[in-house]
């Protein structure tokens, strides 16, 4: 095990069109080896150190994640019925969601302040209390009636 087999094996990975950040796991993991493996004295630290001296792969572009589309986000706003009050609730959740960015895990706990033109979200998590996101009602096509 040497710098010039950990180099092979990256280009071999990169060959079969893996992630960079799944490269970059492995070569953590190699790293990882190598100095178990110096500490055990299994090897001499100059090859050790030649494999934890190789680079990981760079990350290329931005994680865009899955976007909702215009028509899917409002496919999901009418999916709940609007003549019911769990209906009125699902669509209000959903509209702070979708409007604010917000994932699932965050909902869970989530508290809102309702001011007459902005919703402020908020979670407490640990013990504090973060501000996640403001948003106006009408962007979120939320109306309050007191």
């Amino acid at each position: 095990m040497n710098k010039v087999l950990i180099e092979s094996y990256i280009k071999c990975l990169r060959e079969s069109k893996l992630s960079a950040a799944s490269i970059n796991q492995k070569l953590s993991a190699n790293r990882k080896l190598a100095t178990e493996v110096e500490d055990n004295v299994l090897i001499d630290s100059r090859p050790a150190n030649g494999i934890r001296a190789v680079k990981g792969v760079p990350f290329r572009g931005r994680r865009t994640g899955n976007w909702l589309t215009c028509e899917e986000a409002q496919k999901w706003l009418n999916a709940p019925d609007a003549k019911t009050l769990k209906g009125i609730r699902d669509r209000t959740l959903l509209a702070v969601l979708i409007g604010c960015g917000l994932r699932r895990a965050e909902a869970s706990i989530l508290s809102l302040s309702m001011e007459p033109d902005w919703i402020q979200t908020t979670e407490k998590y640990l013990g504090v209390e973060q501000d996640l996101t403001d948003a106006p009602c009408d962007y979120l096509g939320l109306r309050i009636s007191n």
